[in-house]
């Protein structure tokens, strides 16, 4: 389980419920003397398995106390049903109190508090000290603690929630846990909630009103009448109920995080209490054992230092003779346009591995080989080669950048991992290692961190430690390829790996090794000119707002907008009423000084994120911007971008065309943009196999003008701009699983209106209809489905009880073959070209959305946009055409 932007982590445990769950979930266990261990049992299997997965820096478990808590004043019933604790529990609890200090585990339980909100104490500590909190309990009240920084791990389930998770599970998000509690109550605890409500009731109320305040505000709305009358009838009780289900987390606890710190556990008095409860199997090893067990498992790993000509040339000769090579760089700079190689590991068998030194400077480093000479010999071995790596794209720039050209790729194990499963929580080396060989890998953090604690550049770490460290990346990338190739081939993949991805990386990393000019002086031109309009944005809003205040403060703005300016509240969060963006637009039309926010914001964010950062972004040796095309990211397999990311850079307005200005082709050269046209639309056609969405495309129609012809019945003569408009919504909104409330919303009418639009387009155009109720059928029955060229999408909630998860899933179901498919044949038309331009002075520089940017030498413009195009529109075969504008010009937004 990989750590939060490799924060630290708090694990705190619910002991209290966590003991009661295994006693009663593990089946009746008991030693030599007949003393009842199940609970006993249960607890040291959790206690291996936080130590063995979760790795805490920090770690403590919590109890209640015997006394009555502030609760009990509130409610004197609260609990008051509980039945005592059984004997053969009871029995155990001393026991488990005596592991807890043999684990060395910090112990805590407060006179007159509850563990949960003892916990929540400990949750707010740590989250203020920026750790990767978790909290080990199978408790529902506990939910209402996660966030982005805090998640609840099950243990006996072995599952983690985070706020997606808990929305999965309960129907809503942990915001609104305490909502659903108060309303449905919890017999456990003897707490009322509202009489004759119970938790699928509650889902409702909440995820219609939002929280206990907002229902009986919004109280007339509520129907039926009788479920309003249940809720007037009990206010009081839902009321109390949230008092005694939201969790206090202001205990003054008197305790540091230091004390929290995780120890060793005392391995000697362990194995005697091992001993008496008969957990044979469970028992640590001696130290004796554990060296002849590193011994056993280090003859599995044979990992060699490269310091000697001798050894090198030893190596050049394996290397030749090898079926398979395994590469891995260690660099002094993470940007491989920047990077110096410090090693480099190989791998032609599994157990057994090779690190070259060639850059490592420190007080005592041995001499090492040149990296020329290594260069000049080492070289030429690889190019007759195909290589195999982990995000090998990062290695193969790192490789040119360092003078090896022109080298070729034969598996990329991140790639595999991803197509497998594209939504798991990582494809680092580290991750897939865990998830398929069940192995802890050596992490870079261990082997750059110095005594004190402060990170070192690679450079400086000693070169045995980078050895182990590099060796074992090169060895157990070979090891994962030999398991991950089969499941490609069992899972249909293989042929979109190995034609589409693999060849894929290898075009992506000559785009990102050429870059792109960007024009230093017009992004500062840019960023003055939107300094003076935020300005100008500004002071309309303070006139409007009739004071000064801070725009960038969420709760100052909604001050301003909900209490003084008495605009509707549309949504609230646990900090208060919202002014997200979707808030905003939704009340531009309420008052002037809203539709200033929203320009004020825009503004904000490409001076920001473009005009301001991409100056910093421009490589000081090569004068142009390297960006990193991420594969390995969306589910849907679109491509996306990082520093910068492209994709966010607004199209079709006049500030997203200002950005763009300053993208230019180098003297002598001009940029052509080539752009798909509606080539989701197209794709959807394809799919649905509508005779009159294909007929539309085939005959180069205006599907939007033919899909009003086809809602409105009149001719296209008679359609108006605004008749167009409704039908390219509803066009484009089908396709994301747009219902009658969002339409209604986005086009401003009735939702009687938007439904009556929706049901005609399906009666006009019937196949559309029959696609996504086929492709929802069949992605209920697999749980999965597919693109034209066979990616996978999991959609293992799709048969939730939760409606909203549940819709969520429908809606992916139905977009993700259309805007997977476009995806694959946009990448399938890059590699196409890039084997059409190779050699040539022609560069593929940019891939954004649906659109392929080139810098093409200005005599040659008309033959690159012909090939371009030819390429883009023959990539593959639909029932209906493909179409790509092509343009160009001295900047991309000539271009676009």
């Amino acid at each position: 389980m990989e750590k939060r932007e490799d924060r630290e982590r708090l694990v705190i445990i619910d002991g209290q419920s966590y003991i009661y769950r295994a006693f009663f979930a593990i089946r009746k266990l008991s030693n030599a003397k007949g003393l009842p261990t199940n609970a006993i049992y249960g607890f040291v299997q959790m206690m291996q398995k936080i130590v063995k997965d979760l790795k805490p820096e920090y770690v403590c478990i919590v109890f209640d106390s015997k006394e009555k808590t502030f609760r009990h004043e509130l409610y004197s019933e609260y609990k008051a049903h509980r039945p005592p604790m059984p004997d053969d529990l009871s029995i155990q609890i001393p026991h488990i109190h005596n592991l807890v200090e043999t684990y060395r585990i910090k112990k805590i339980a407060i006179p007159g508090y509850e563990a949960d909100d003892i916990i929540a104490t400990l949750v707010k500590i740590g989250e203020k000290k920026d750790k990767d909190v978790i909290i080990i309990t199978g408790d529902k009240d506990l939910m209402q603690l996660v966030n982005d920084r805090t998640r609840v791990y099950d243990t006996m389930k072995d599952k983690l929630y985070d706020a997606s998770e808990v929305e999965i599970k309960y129907g809503v998000r942990p915001e609104f846990i305490i909502d659903i509690l108060s309303l449905a109550g919890d017999s456990s605890d003897n707490i009322p909630g509202a009489k004759g409500i119970g938790e699928k009731t509650a889902q409702n109320l909440v995820r219609k009103y939002g929280h206990i305040e907002d229902i009986f505000e919004k109280i007339d709305s509520v129907e039926p009448k009788s479920l309003k009358e249940k809720l007037l009838n009990s206010k009081a009780d839902v009321l109390l109920s949230r008092r005694l289900v939201t969790l206090r987390d202001d205990i003054d606890l008197d305790i540091s995080l230091e004390d929290l710190k995780y120890r060793e556990p005392d391995k000697e008095r362990l194995n005697e209490l091992f001993r008496e409860y008969d957990f044979r199997t469970l028992m640590e090893r001696s130290d004796a054992q554990e060296v002849e067990s590193k011994i056993t498992e280090l003859k599995k790993k044979d990992y060699r230092t490269i310091l000697s000509e001798a050894d090198f040339l030893a190596l050049l000769r394996e290397v030749d003779g090898s079926e398979r090579v395994v590469i891995d760089t260690e660099t002094d700079n993470l940007n491989p346009i920047d990077a110096n190689i410090v090693g480099i590991s190989i791998c032609t068998k599994e157990g057994i591995a090779y690190y070259i030194p060639v850059g490592h400077r420190y007080l005592g480093a041995p001499k090492q080989l040149r990296l020329d000479f290594v260069r000049e010999r080492l070289h030429p071995v690889l190019k007759k080669k195909r290589l195999t790596g982990q995000n090998i794209k990062y290695d193969l720039l790192v490789m040119r950048t360092n003078g090896f050209n022109d080298l070729h790729i034969e598996d990329d194990t991140m790639i595999a991992a991803y197509l497998l499963d594209p939504e798991a929580d990582s494809h680092s080396l580290k991750a897939i290692s865990k998830r398929y060989l069940d192995y802890q890998m050596l992490t870079y953090k261990e082997v750059t961190s110095s005594k004190n604690s402060k990170s070192i550049n690679f450079s400086e770490v000693d070169i045995q430690s980078a050895t182990l460290y590099s060796g074992e990346d090169a060895d157990i990338t070979m090891r994962l390829i030999g398991k991950l190739r089969p499941e490609l081939d069992s899972k249909n993949l293989y042929k979109l790996y190995k034609d589409v991805e693999i060849p894929l990386v290898e075009v992506l990393a000559d785009m990102e090794f050429d870059g792109i000019y960007v024009n230093s002086k017009k992004l500062k031109e840019l960023s003055s000119y939107l300094h003076t309009k935020i300005q100008e944005e500004e002071e309309a809003i303070y006139r409007l707002a009739e004071e000064r205040f801070n725009i960038n403060s969420p709760k100052v703005l909604s001050h301003i907008l909900f209490e003084k300016l008495k605009l509707p509240s549309l949504k609230r969060t646990r900090t208060g009423d919202s002014t997200d963006s979707a808030v905003l637009e939704e009340l531009s039309d309420r008052h002037e000084i809203v539709r200033h926010i929203i320009e004020y914001r825009a503004l904000n964010k490409i001076k920001s994120t473009y005009a301001d950062a991409l100056d910093n972004l421009i490589n000081k040796r090569t004068g142009r911007i390297h960006t990193s095309f991420n594969q390995t990211i969306t589910a849907t397999g679109r491509l996306s971008s990082s520093e910068p990311n492209l994709q966010n850079i607004p199209i079709r307005t006049e500030l997203g065309k200002m950005v763009r200005v300053a993208f230019e082709a180098k003297e002598g050269y001009s940029l052509v943009s080539a752009d798909y046209s509606q080539i989701e639309l197209r794709v959807f056609a394809h799919m649905s196999k509508d005779p009159t969405l294909t007929k539309a495309f085939i005959d180069g129609e205006d599907i939007h003008t033919r899909t009003a012809c086809e809602i409105f019945g009149k001719g296209k003569d008679e359609i108006t701009p605004e008749m167009r408009r409704l039908a390219k919504t509803i066009n484009f909104g089908i396709i994301y699983g747009m219902g009658a409330f969002k339409l209604a919303g986005t086009l401003g009418i009735s939702r009687r209106e938007a439904q009556e639009y929706i049901d005609r387009y399906f009666t006009r155009i019937p196949g559309v209809k029959r696609y996504i109720n086929n492709t929802i059928e069949e992605a209920r029955r697999n749980q999965y489905v597919r693109t034209i060229l066979g990616r996978i999408r999991y959609l293992r909630n799709i048969n939730s009880k939760s409606p909203s998860v549940r819709q969520s899933e429908e809606r992916m179901a139905v977009n993700t073959p259309i805007q997977g498919s476009a995806a694959d044949i946009i990448k399938l038309a890059m590699i196409n070209i890039s084997r059409r331009l190779k050699n040539s002075n022609i560069k593929m520089l940019l891939q954004v959305h649906d659109e392929l940017v080139f810098e093409v030498p200005d005599d040659e413009v008309g033959k690159a946009s012909a090939l371009i195009k030819s390429e883009m529109e023959g990539v593959i075969r639909l029932d209906v055409p493909l179409v790509a504008d092509v343009s160009a010009g001295r900047n991309w937004a000539e271009a676009k």
